[in-house]
């Protein structure tokens, strides 16, 4: 299923994250102390760092199995981009500000401020330990897609991208990390947005997704019972959704330390708004996807006829059926979620 132009595209992905981290590591300005490794000399500009915010949270599982919860569930996720702006709005203006008034490296160096070592060590610990399962979930999800193309062992994979990340992380530092996601992220913009128009060239334009979307209830989305029973509604999502988006943007070290690494608050501030659009447009795809899927295999369901064990199989398989109609959409796809995966 994948053929050389496939593999091309992907080697393209793979050798320009390593050339990034090579440049920034041994040509690029000298690094030698905290502030130029972990902060990047507080000098960089609001695109990039935007960006890099916005390909840090777009994982393979964003990628992956949100188009298949809309497949099996309906477009309720879809409320996850009214939470959004919320999270925004209170990093902004609440968190940020203390952060730069401090000038920290860490959000956990506030802990230490504001009580003691040890609360501040056991935060770090806790943040390690989440890190270390989910980085581990992200890397497997694409890990499976990647598998199932090109039948290589799934182990081999997810060894190869994390050394990949390990490597221009160590060598380049922040700097390298970023303009890493810059390069990333545009693989995953392109992904994203080819299997959007190829999709509805296959099934017939967006009229008939729209029509079949709307005849199935896959966008009856106005349920406003608050009822902790459901499984997904307004409430339900909005919820939880702020609370995700408070945990990432507020107090998770990375988004932290990219902010902090702008020159001013203003500028992070200008950041942190367009991240918010970024991930609401990805958020978006991701339910197009997922509609758009339906409209294909509603009177074949792929997991009901035994094509597919899995639902995180479904978009991966959805893309191998369509890859003929655009050559290198497969090596692109696969290029896009590895680029999701590398965070």
């Amino acid at each position: 299923m994948f053929f050389w132009y496939d593999y091309l595209l992907l080697s393209v992905m793979i050798g320009g994250s390593a050339v990034i981290g090579v440049y920034f590591g041994f040509f690029g300005k000298k690094q030698d102390n905290k502030k130029e490794y972990l902060l990047g000399g507080k000098s960089m500009s609001i695109i990039p760092i935007a960006i890099s915010l916005i390909a840090s949270i777009i994982s393979g599982i964003t990628m992956l199995l949100f188009p298949a919860d809309v497949y099996k569930y309906g477009s309720s996720l879809i409320w996850l981009c009214v939470t959004m702006p919320i999270a925004c709005l209170l990093q902004s203006y609440i968190f940020l500000p203390i952060f730069f008034k401090l000038q920290l490296t860490s959000v956990y160096e506030y802990l230490q401020l504001r009580f003691n070592y040890k609360c501040r060590l056991f935060a770090s610990f806790i943040f390690s330990s989440v890190s270390l399962f989910y980085n581990a979930t992200v890397i497997y999800i694409p890990s499976i897609a990647f598998a199932q193309a090109t039948n290589i062992n799934i182990h081999y994979i997810a060894f190869f991208i994390c050394f990949l990340c390990i490597f221009y992380t160590t060598v380049g530092g922040l700097k390298a990390v970023v303009w890493t996601d810059v390069f990333q992220f545009l693989g995953m913009v392109v992904s994203t947005i080819g299997v959007v128009v190829v999709g509805f060239k296959v099934v017939g334009g967006p009229e008939i997704v729209w029509n079949t979307s709307i005849s199935s209830g896959r966008l009856d989305i106005f349920d406003f019972r608050f009822d902790l029973k459901l499984r997904s509604n307004f409430w339900a999502i909005s919820l939880a959704g702020t609370i995700q988006w408070m945990s990432f943007l507020i107090v998770n070290q990375s988004f932290v330390q990219k902010c902090l690494a702008l020159p001013t608050l203003s500028k992070a501030r200008k950041a942190v708004y367009i991240y918010g659009f970024g991930v609401m447009f990805f958020i978006f795809c991701m339910v197009l996807t997922g509609n758009i899927m339906y409209s294909k295999y509603k009177d074949c369901d792929p997991l009901s006829a035994h094509l597919v064990s899995r639902h995180d199989q479904l978009l991966p398989y959805f893309v191998v059926n369509i890859s003929d109609q655009l050559p290198g959409l497969l090596g692109v796809f696969m290029s896009g979620c590895f680029c999701a995966a590398l965070r």
